[in-house]
Order: structure tokens, then sequence, then C-alpha cells
């Protein structure tokens, strides 16, 4: 069965925190439990805010994949506690590139700058998993200055997006168009006036159906950005 990629509701909490504490403790070696990681018994309330997220891979019904991205202030996303299951790593898997595609498009949509992570210098897998998947490799003073360090982080990588555009250069076009509308309206206003009474002539018919038109153009614009963002 193909596993699935979620958001991390509460219903997979404690198995995605069980599934990364028995990699770092079993795997990695590392002497940390889930006391030593209170963001994982509040997934909801440090992860999944602002621009932040948290994902699971579902595998007949428990957790075998996690990923999360931390918001972490200006334009940066940081990602975070990504851990695959042993049994389902690997290219014909396909697990982690399923993670790590559903984090990347999730930090598009909600035009992200940059993402940022830490990794240690043994972990070299990761390091090519990462360049494959469009990261560039950084110095450590390049990152952002509320970057969230863990101890055995010494090699760091970023992925670059366009840089995300201002609330009003994202609605520009919408506006244009809405602003064109409004011209509109006020010309078949002259017009179908002209004479002291309503009395609109073809021309202020023209001038109302151009309202229209490219009101309704501008308004379609406006709410697919705000779909984009949502």
């Amino acid at each position: 069965m193909t596993p699935r990629i979620e958001c991390c509701s509460e219903r997979w909490r404690e198995q995605a925190g069980a599934l990364i504490v028995t990699i770092q403790r079993g795997e990695y070696g590392f002497d940390i439990g889930l006391d030593d990681q209170p963001d994982l018994r509040d997934i909801a309330g440090f992860y999944q805010t602002g621009r932040g997220g948290f994902w699971v891979a579902i595998a007949d019904d428990r957790v075998v994949g996690t990923i999360a991205l931390k918001d972490i202030g200006g334009d940066a996303l940081a990602l975070r506690k990504m851990f695959v299951d042993a049994a389902y790593r690997g290219r014909e898997a396909g697990v982690a590139a399923a993670l790590l595609e559903t984090a990347v498009a999730w930090a598009e949509r909600r035009r992200a700058g940059q993402i940022v992570l830490g990794t240690t210098e043994r972990f070299h897998a990761a390091h090519r998993f990462y360049e494959k998947h469009g990261f560039a490799r950084i110095e450590k003073d390049a990152l952002p200055e509320n970057f969230l360090f863990m101890p055995a982080d010494t090699r760091f990588y970023r992925m670059r997006f366009e840089r995300a555009a201002s609330p009003l250069r994202r609605y520009a076009l919408g506006l244009w168009f809405c602003g064109i509308a409004a011209l509109a309206a006020i010309e078949f206003r002259r017009a179908a006036f002209a004479a002291g009474a309503f009395a609109p002539t073809p021309i202020a018919w023209l001038w109302l159906a151009g309202t229209l038109v490219v009101g309704a153009v501008g308004v379609a614009l406006l709410v697919r950005e705000r779909r984009a963002r949502s």
C-alpha cells in the first residue's frame, strides 16, 4: 500500500512522536526522549501556526514518516523533524520525497522566501537527498537570525524561492481591473445622465457592459489570489 501524506492531526501526534524518538535513539544513538522535545507534545501550537506545518506519511493506519516546517519569521521556514521508518526508505518507496515535496509546495503557496535546515556531517545520504531536491549548502552565518539550532547541527542547507511579493503587489492586477471598472461606471453615469435625466444612449450601455466585464475579471483575480494563500 502506498503511504498517503496528510497534515498531522491529534489522531497521529503520539505515533509521530514515537516514530521520531525511536529513530533518534535506536539509529542515531541520541540520548533523547519526548520530554526533551516539547514541540512534539504540542505539534499544533509549535508548528502549525503562521506559515508552518507538520505532515505525516500514513501506511496501514500507522505513521511511517514525518516532516515539519517551522515559521521562524521574515520570509523563512525551518525544515525539521524529517524521519522515515526504515521499511519505507529508498527511491522505490518514495516516502521521503513525497514528504519533502509536500512541504516545499506548501511553502511556495504561502509565498515563503526560503526553507533552511540543519543536519550533521555524518548523514551523507541526507546530504545527497537534500542536494538532489534543490537545496544548496550554506555556511552557518548565512542562516536567518531566528534559526532554531539543534545541538547536533553542523551542516546547513537552504532552498530559495522567488522573493515573496508584498500584499499590494500580489493583488495589484485584480485591483487594477477593479479600478478600471470603477472609472467605466463613472463614465456610464455621466453618459446616462447627459440630458439631466436618466436616458442611457448606446454609448452609455457600452460603458455599463465594460464596467461589468472588467469588474468581474478583477474580482475573479482577487479571489484566485486569496484562495492561493489559503
